[in-house]
């Protein structure tokens, strides 16, 4: 790719994303190789998906889903979650260095300051093809609670610290039961409204949080 500095172990596509509203922009590194979240907002003018926005909100502040671009050292930067060691942080300055697109290099298009990065256009929250995790946590009250992330961990603190509704309605949280990691987004919801189904026609009291059984 041009202007790529020798020695980047990154392996970044030759696609010049776009950095407009409406597309979550957190970069996914598997292994190598670096990708954009891409999942469509919930509004058109959000920089990050539902997943992304709670995770980057609980690890780094309200206040920095709502920026963009989000600044490191007073540079420009990006969030990039690891999937290998589950970890979400904000990029070196050296990534935006080596890959971005200078407006003489693509006259094309008004972007500037963008990163060249692999695109995944099928990754979506429906039919999603990064790992999901399936969880289950027993509530105060004794239901059993089946949720799905992209980060389980983070999703049941989140679950602690902050209830919704229906953890409040029984009680909050108690005690996690299980996880299991599945390949994509769609197994993942089927996974867990199978369990919910299961859970409750086993003659336990189970939800997923979206219509109680």
């Amino acid at each position: 790719m041009a202007g790529q500095r020798k020695g980047s172990a990154l392996n970044f596509s030759d696609f010049n994303t776009d950095e407009k509203a409406g597309f979550c922009k957190l970069l996914e590194k598997d292994g190598d190789d670096v990708s954009l979240c891409l999942t469509k907002t919930k509004k058109s003018e959000f920089h990050y998906c539902l997943d992304c926005y709670e995770m980057i909100k609980y690890l780094f502040g309200l206040e920095e889903t709502k920026v963009w671009p989000p600044k490191r050292d007073g540079n420009e930067s990006r969030y990039c979650y690891d999937y290998k060691t589950e970890n979400c942080f904000l990029i070196p300055s050296t990534w935006v260095q080596n890959y971005t697109i200078s407006n003489r290099a693509s006259k094309s298009t008004s972007m500037s300051g963008g990163i060249d990065v692999k695109t995944q256009p099928f990754q979506s929250k429906k039919g999603g093809i990064y790992p999901c995790y399936v969880y289950l946590f027993r509530m105060k009250d004794n239901v059993i609670y089946v949720g799905e992330a992209k980060d389980y961990k983070i999703r049941l603190k989140q679950h602690q610290k902050s209830p919704g509704a229906e953890l409040k309605k029984h009680g909050g949280f108690k005690e996690e039961i299980y996880h299991v990691q599945v390949d994509n987004r769609v197994l993942a919801e089927q996974l867990e409204q199978l369990l919910v189904n299961i859970l409750n026609g086993a003659g336990f009291s189970a939800t997923n949080g979206k219509k109680l059984h």
